[in-house]
């Protein structure tokens, strides 16, 4: 974790004035701030500055081992640093860093010569396992064997409500969004449109409950996916945007009753109808029906039989979606479609709980369903605070694939219109 200073031949370890300037200026706080993102350690506001003081001052050993590195290296390069953090602000780490400093983890100049700032490397040191030793705390963890590079995805995890671990990963540099995949798939199905919005955003892509990077528990409730993504949020940190696609969408804005920590909502055709009301449509037999084929191990006729008889998809367009890498996925996360596909008729959220949700909504339609989604839509609109409907000209249920950069301009359109400006 550390590099001794400099020293020349009869001359012990030398050190430099610490820049308490330098460290308290914005660039560094952005610097902390995104180190301490990437290790999946949340940022609350009035945190960084203690945080900051408190490594600076800290043992390498100690904070060696609070970042989860091993035992072996973390106390040899301890016993070689034999200071603290502080002393490694300015100054030459030229005698064992080779020009890389793994403290600040930027290059270093050589002895005499003033600081440039020049791109930044992460040092790989041997990690313990990703998985704590116990589920109780609900900080995230991150799921790397080294320190990430700032463009690389970082694989993260926290602990539900009911103990379930739920991992997600994250991509791109910006503010933070984060995807919740509707049904039969996992995070995977997004990712194409995660790439797309990462010049603009730090998209986190979640797996939700039963696929993927999270866990399961014999039973199911759909009030347990709402504290998975609320749990999520705030192990991140960050005031969000939150955006679900179809069964996510409901999931999306009931975790927006269960945290503050969510700055605004998108559902993208998935909404919870009224409590009292019918249900939103009739599946039939459908759920026994995919359940036979799941017991009979066919998977991929289970998923078929959703996007083809429920969907409503033709056998051109299941063709294509076999290509997808996301295929393999949603055969994988199919054992969850029976109880989805029992649920999602009948989630409903009583007016109450709409009516306390203070993040703006935004409930995204594509054109060829407006018909038949608009009047729910509208109706979800007028009991709560702030909520508006979108309609994406020519497109139905999948404009994630068949108009991307639509989609993407509807997102950030909402995003800047409800963020505060300065002086407002």
């Amino acid at each position: 974790m550390g590099a001794s200073p400099g020293s020349s031949s009869g001359q012990g370890p030398r050190t430099a004035p610490y820049d308490t300037a330098a460290a308290a200026d914005s660039d560094n706080r952005d610097r902390i701030r995104l180190r301490f993102q990437h290790l999946g350690i949340p940022n609350l506001h009035g945190r960084i500055r203690a945080l900051r003081e408190l490594l600076l001052h800290a043992p390498p050993s100690g904070v060696a081992g609070i970042l989860g590195y091993t035992p072996g290296p973390a106390q040899a390069i301890a016993v070689e640093a034999g200071v603290t953090w502080k002393h490694y602000g300015a100054g030459d780490h030229s005698r064992s860093c080779s020009r890389s400093c793994p403290v600040c983890l930027r290059l270093c100049p050589p002895p005499g010569r003033t600081r440039v700032r020049r791109a930044r490397v992460w040092v790989a040191l041997p990690m313990r396992g990703s998985t704590p030793s116990g589920d109780a705390c609900p900080m995230a963890t991150t799921t790397k064997s080294a320190l990430p590079a700032e463009d690389e995805p970082r694989r993260s995890s926290t602990v539900s409500t009911d103990g379930t671990r739920i991992g997600w990963v994250t991509r791109g540099r910006g503010e933070p969004l984060m995807l919740v995949h509707g049904g039969g798939a996992d995070h995977t199905r997004l990712e194409p449109f995660a790439n797309l919005l990462s010049d603009r955003f730090a998209v986190h892509l979640v797996d939700r409950r039963g696929r993927g990077m999270s866990g399961d528990k014999d039973t199911y409730d759909i009030e347990l996916e709402y504290d998975d993504i609320a749990s999520v949020v705030e192990a991140i940190g960050e005031r969000l945007t939150l955006l679900g696609h179809s069964y996510g969408g409901p999931i999306a804005i009931g975790a927006a009753t269960r945290t503050d920590a969510i700055a605004r909502v998108i559902a993208y055709e998935g909404w919870p109808s009224l409590s009292g009301s019918p249900p939103s449509y009739e599946i039939g037999d459908a759920a026994e029906r995919i359940q036979a084929l799941l017991d009979s191990d066919d998977r991929d006729g289970a998923v078929t039989l959703v996007f083809r008889d429920l969907v409503g998809l033709g056998e051109a367009q299941l063709a294509e979606m076999r290509k997808q890498p996301s295929w393999q996925a949603r055969l994988a996360a199919a054992t969850t479609l029976p109880r989805e596909l029992r649920t999602d008729p009948t989630i409903q959220m009583a007016p109450a709980d709409l009516a306390a949700i203070a993040a703006p909504v935004l409930l995204v339609i594509g054109s060829q369903n407006e018909s038949a989604l608009r009047p729910g839509a509208d109706q979800l609109c007028s009991h709560l605070r702030d909520a508006r409907v979108h309609v994406l000209a020519g497109q139905g249920h999948m404009a994630f694939d068949t108009a991307p950069d639509l989609l993407a301009t509807a997102i950030t359109a909402f995003v800047e219109a409800t963020t505060p400006r300065v002086g407002r």
